[in-house]
């Protein structure tokens, strides 16, 4: 085992935020290629939170803040959950709609449904969608806070989301528009979320001396 002075930065905090009880003993931290999809993401049917490599070496707020974020959905995954199963049957239910139009008006129909179920989804989940990023988002801020006596998480998640929004992503890409597709709508626009953790910590309870 790699003593603490080997450890990539990421492990370090990992192994930190897990000391703090701030990520769950269970959670495993698991590393992605650079070309994955995402940056970071909790797989809500597991307790492993991934991260793209490329993200090994950022500042240690930067990482506490994505880390904190992640632990909350693993925790709060209902929502996820059930746009999944709905998700899941919604597409059973077009095929077996489709077996008996096996010729080319079934062929021409199958994709508009597809895509009129995938966005009926995102408008029925969206919003609940939206407010559990939010929520994680303030989960955080509040472990940045207390943990870490960090007294504006705001400017971490600022910093974060730039350096997120500014990943060196070929936007002309197959993966980087299909990844658009499958998550448009599902989170609130960074100056909103900015502005929520801003809005928490003017309304943050009692003192941040130790």
């Amino acid at each position: 085992m790699a003593d603490e002075s080997e450890q990539k930065p990421i492990d370090r905090v990992f192994a930190e935020l897990k000391a703090k009880g701030v990520v769950a003993a269970e959670t495993e931290l698991k590393r992605e290629e650079a070309d994955w999809w995402l940056d970071f993401a909790a797989y809500w049917n597991s307790q492993v939170i991934g991260y793209n490599e490329k993200h090994s070496f950022m500042e240690d707020n930067l990482l506490e803040f994505a880390f904190s974020h992640e632990q909350f959905h693993l925790v709060n995954s209902k929502n996820w959950t059930r746009l999944s199963i709905l998700r899941a049957g919604g597409i059973m239910i077009v095929f077996l709609s489709m077996i008996g139009f096996l010729d080319i008006l079934g062929l021409v129909l199958l994709p508009f449904a597809l895509i009129a179920l995938w966005f009926a989804t995102l408008w029925m989940f969206g919003p609940a969608l939206r407010a559990d990023e939010t929520d994680a988002d303030l989960h955080a801020a509040r472990a940045l806070i207390e943990k870490f006596k960090i007294e504006k998480p705001s400017v971490v998640a600022t910093s974060l989301f730039k350096i997120l929004r500014e990943s060196n992503w070929d936007r002309t890409e197959l993966i980087y528009r299909a990844r658009r597709f499958i998550y448009a709508g599902l989170h609130p626009r960074d100056d909103d979320r900015v502005d929520a953790i801003k809005e928490f910590e003017e309304s943050y309870p009692g003192s941040l001396d130790p």
